[in-house]
């Protein structure tokens, strides 16, 4: 079984250690999706896992190097991503199946989990991609690409010149003022 899959029944008292470097390539592979398959993604990860009566508290902290794509002018630019999480993960429910509980604050860090194993290389994939920007810009003031004719205009100038006036909208420039 690979390292990063960890039998519940085998957590011991003093807890799991969960180490992930650069060079693994499960982890290489994991970052690569996260990254949509750009660049050569790397970085290290720390995963602590202590068994209690009915849960897993799962303790990590992470630091990867990615490249992702700008949502304006589309080129990869590298974006590093440092945080840690904790997550309990309940092992069994909580009262009769169907039955209604209240939930409290301290539950909703609660994740149901199913099984015997658990994986922290998803733990680590999923904490990464909440990370992740959901527009991922490569400079704040990058101007993007034009519409019409492609040109980065982060490096180039419109090739398309003067655009047309939609035909709908032509009665409208008679209305501004000439100078």
């Amino acid at each position: 079984m690979p390292s990063y899959h960890v039998r519940i029944d085998e957590i011991p008292k003093a807890g799991r250690e969960v180490h992930l470097a650069g060079h693994e390539s499960a982890w290489r592979e994991s970052l690569l999706e996260v990254a949509g398959g750009r660049g050569e993604p790397g970085g290290e990860a720390s995963v602590r896992l202590h068994r209690r009566r009915h849960r897993v508290e799962v303790h990590g902290r992470y630091e990867v190097a990615l490249h992702l794509e700008c949502s304006r002018c589309l080129d990869t630019f590298p974006h590093r991503v440092v945080g840690t999480f904790r997550v309990n993960l309940l092992l069994e429910s909580r009262g009769a199946p169907g039955a209604e509980a209240e939930l409290t604050e301290a539950d909703l860090d609660d994740s149901v989990f199913q099984g015997d194993v658990i994986d922290v290389l998803e733990l680590l994939r999923e904490q990464v991609l909440l990370e992740l920007p959901a527009k991922p810009l490569c400079a704040e003031e990058c101007k993007g690409i034009c519409p019409d004719c492609g040109a980065d205009l982060n490096t180039e100038a419109c090739r398309c010149g003067l655009r047309p006036v939609d035909p709908r909208l032509a009665v409208l420039a008679r209305l501004r003022p000439e100078s």
